[in-house]
C-alpha cells in the first residue's frame, strides 16, 4: 500500500525488486519461487480489494499516474534521451561541469522539465566519461562488495538497497549515497561480514 500510494513509479518498481530477495535468499529455489508467487498474489489481491473498499478508482490512477503523459514522446525520460544526444558529444570527455547548465535547462523546459531527467545521462553530460568512470566505477566496486558479503552471509538486504538506488537513479539526478537507508545498508553489511569472519 505504501509503495502504491506513494504515486512514485520508482518506489513501486523498487518494491517488486526488493521482494526478489525471497527467491535469492532461499536455498531451495522452488520454495523461493512458490513463496514469491504467494507474496505477489496476496499483495495483489489485498491491494485490489483494499482499494475497492475505500472507493479508490484504480483505473483512473492507472491512466492518470502511471501513464499520465499519454505518449512516450511526452515523457521527461524521452526528453532526457533527446537532450543527451544533443549535448553529450560537445564535451563527451570531461562534460560541461553542471547538471543544471543554462543551455540544458532551456532545452529541457520545452519538455516541462528542468534538466536531463535520467541520472546516468545527466551525469555523463555534466561530468563526461572521465568523471563518470570514477562515479560509476565506485558504485560497481561497492555493489560487488555487497554482493560478495551477501553470498557469504545470505543477508541480501544491503545489496538490494544499493540495487534499488542504482535503478532509481535512472529516474532522478541525485547521485549522493548519503541517505539513511543506504547508510544503514552499509552498517548492516559491515556487521554481517564481521560476524561471518568471527565465526570462521
Amino acid at each position: 500500500f505504501v509503495a502504491l500510494f506513494s504515486n512514485t513509479r520508482y518506489v513501486m518498481i523498487s518494491f517488486v525488486i526488493i521482494t526478489f530477495q525471497i527467491l535469492i535468499a532461499n536455498q531451495n529455489k522452488l520454495t523461493g519461487v512458490l513463496r514469491y508467487s504467494w507474496v505477489i498474489f496476496i499483495v495483489g489481491i489485498g491491494t485490489y480489494f483494499g482499494l475497492q473498499f475505500v472507493g479508490y478508482d484504480l483505473l483512473s490512477w492507472f491512466e492518470q499516474r502511471l501513464f499520465r503523459e499519454g505518449s512516450i514522446t511526452e515523457t521527461t525520460r524521452y526528453a532526457a534521451i533527446i537532450n543527451f544526444i544533443h549535448f553529450f558529444p560537445d564535451n563527451y570527455l570531461l562534460g560541461n561541469g553542471s547538471i543544471m547548465h543554462p543551455d540544458i535547462v532551456a532545452a529541457s523546459k520545452a519538455f516541462y522539465s528542468s534538466h536531463i531527467h535520467v541520472g546516468y545521462l545527466s551525469h555523463l553530460v555534466a561530468y563526461g566519461i572521465v568523471g563518470c568512470a570514477f562515479l560509476y566505477g565506485f558504485w560497481f566496486l561497492l555493489a560487488r562488495r555487497l554482493y560478495m558479503t551477501a553470498k557469504l552471509t545470505n543477508f541480501w538486504g544491503s545489496f538490494f538497497a544499493l540495487t534499488v538506488f542504482l535503478i532509481a537513479f535512472a529516474t532522478f539526478s541525485q547521485s549522493s549515497i548519503f541517505y539513511y537507508g543506504l547508510l544503514y545498508a552499509l552498517i548492516f553489511d559491515k556487521y554481517f561480514y564481521d560476524e561471518y569472519k568471527i565465526n570462521q
